[in-house]
């Protein structure tokens, strides 16, 4: 039964909610000018979506990975794979070595199969008067694209509204430098696709590659790289959060 309004939903166990399968913290260093992987123990033995956050100051200030943030000097992301999460840390402009504290929740993917979820810390706190973590559209799709050419995937929401979003490419092997694994597709994309890509539409709210309008989200992936067919798989996730 669709939801009319809602910001007025407290509970409705027909409308699915994302599934942490675990929570990790710790921290991560960088020399300076160059780059770190910093990779630990998930016991999960798959591929996981994930919500990712970090500190360059002992906790006081925190910021999503994937954010070229405090310095322009740092940037964090992250890659999920089976049984371990990667911490990648690339501060290959900066002028001093660097620090971060980081926390990590791992979340089922549409297609995850069996694992064994992890303790999840006490600041995970879930509280649906929030409105938060209400899933509309919840899907995967294979996406290939050959050298130098550009698709547009297309995945249609209908709120009315642009939404929250939470959007993956998975790849199998390594391509362009990337190991294999499961990254955040606005990290991914434009360092890997998006460079010269079109935009899919007037309205749109540009996210480095991901695209969203009031009725549609999109993901344009335009392989210019020069090395070779790109094959992956694309996961879209949106939220009624607005």
């Amino acid at each position: 039964m669709p939801v009319s309004n809602p910001r007025n939903l407290y509970f409705d166990s027909n409308t699915p909610i994302d599934r942490i399968l675990g929570t990790f913290e710790g921290t991560a260093t960088v020399t300076a000018g160059g780059t770190s992987s910093t990779p630990f123990s998930t016991s999960i033995s798959e591929r996981t979506l994930f919500q990712a956050q970090y500190s360059p100051d002992s906790g006081t200030t925190w910021k999503d990975f994937n954010i070229r943030s405090f310095s322009s000097s740092l940037e964090v992301h992250g890659r999920s794979n089976a049984n371990t999460f990667t911490v990648k840390l690339d501060n290959t402009t900066g002028g001093s070595n660097r620090s971060i504290e980081y926390r990590v929740a791992l979340i089922a993917k549409p297609d995850q199969g069996d694992v064994t979820p992890q303790p999840v810390g006490a600041e995970v706190i879930f509280d649906t008067r929030l409105n938060y973590q209400k899933i509309k559209l919840d899907t995967s799709r294979a996406i290939s694209v050959a050298n130098t050419n550009e698709i547009t995937e297309e995945f249609e929401h209908g709120l009315g509204y642009i939404p929250k979003t939470r959007t993956f490419i998975e790849i199998a092997s390594t391509y362009q430098g990337y190991a294999a694994g499961l990254y955040d597709a606005m990290f991914f994309v434009p360092r890997v696709m998006s460079a010269g890509a079109t935009t899919p539409d007037a309205g749109v709210e540009s996210m480095s590659g991901v695209y969203l309008d009031d009725d549609n989200l999109y993901v344009v992936l335009n392989n210019q790289s020069g090395s070779g067919d790109f094959s992956g798989t694309f996961y879209a996730r949106v939220y009624y959060d607005d």
